[in-house]
């Protein structure tokens, strides 16, 4: 980037304010086991050095959740100031006209799934309850807890159909997600009792969710309106998901995780354990995966949903 651009620039002085809100952050990401005896994971509060002020790794108990200056407070800016304004075009663009083409659907919204409200509440509360015990709260911001947040709201919000269905496309869009933390499932920050179990339980349950909305004709990601395809529709959709999701992270989740000293899902340093989705640009190749993710969701359900109505046609045409 040239120095002498206004982008730089901007950059440069958002930069130096982001790494004054936390100057305690390391420069490089604590190991997560000790490597000295004395591994430090916060500097002084002014990032002082004095052994008097600084947090040694054995001292925390939650170094794996540690923060860091992985990204240079620079990059971090420039993120902020290229991608979150397109988010935002994205979503005032898109989302209205998208909103209103939920009215038009036929489904029922009037009630929810048998047990989904109690479901959903039962979750939450749980989630809030051990995020409590383990000092973890900024942790609710995780993805999947946030699925949880949107289930809530969307049995307890008193929302209009509209509003609902709003809710149903980015619960559909996002179920992806928890398919991948069934996959990859980490269960090392689980330490009260039955917080292991609870990890997948919730999981599943989560995944069924929307599951039961899609079975009992609540919920569809096919177009309502003939005058637009399905392919439409679901790629429209599909670049909000992906708007609201990176603007969620890359504006208030990046900000909590700066101001807090906590890695709250991977924004500070990338995850541990793997070699690939790493260096400068790690949050650029998470944010790809993340809209892949999305976008093979979607395809997954819509194709679903067509075969389902076409097996349900050809039964009734065979029975007249």
């Amino acid at each position: 980037m040239n120095a002498s651009s206004p982008l730089y620039r901007a950059a440069m002085v958002l930069g130096e304010w982001l790494h004054a809100l936390n100057p305690s952050l390391m420069e490089s990401t604590p190991p997560f086991e000790e490597v000295t005896g004395n591994d430090v994971c916060f500097l002084g509060p002014n990032g002082e050095t004095d052994e008097n002020l600084i947090t040694l790794c054995k001292d925390f108990p939650m170094r794996s959740l540690v923060g860091s200056w992985y990204l240079s407070p620079s990059r971090h800016a420039i993120e902020m100031i290229f991608f979150n304004p397109i988010f935002m075009a994205v979503l005032i663009r898109m989302l209205p006209p998208l909103s209103l083409m939920e009215k038009q659907k036929s489904t029922s919204r009037t009630s929810h799934p048998v047990g989904i409200p109690t479901l959903a509440a039962c979750c939450m509360i749980a989630h809030i309850t051990y995020k409590i015990l383990g000092r973890k709260v900024l942790f609710l911001c995780v993805p999947c807890n946030m699925q949880w947040l949107l289930t809530v709201v969307l049995c307890f919000g008193n929302l209009s159909g509209q509003m609902q269905g709003v809710l149903l496309q980015f619960l559909l869009s996002f179920c992806g997600y928890t398919l991948a933390a069934l996959a990859t499932p980490d269960t090392s920050d689980c330490h009260y009792f039955g917080e292991a179990f609870f990890f997948y339980f919730n999981h599943v349950a989560l995944l069924a969710v929307p599951i039961a909305y899609l079975v009992t004709g609540r919920a569809s990601l096919l177009s309502p309106s003939s005058a637009v395809s399905h392919l439409s529709f679901n790629f429209k959709w599909w670049l909000v998901s992906c708007a609201a999701f990176g603007l969620f992270y890359f504006l208030p989740v990046s900000m909590i995780s700066i101001l807090s000293g906590y890695n709250v899902n991977y924004m500070m340093s990338p995850p541990p354990g793997q070699d690939i989705i790493v260096g400068d640009s790690y949050r650029l190749l998470s944010s790809g995966a993340c809209a892949l993710l999305i976008f093979l969701t979607r395809l997954v359900i819509v194709l679903g949903e067509i075969i389902a109505k076409a097996t349900k046609r050809s039964r009734k045409t065979k029975k007249a």
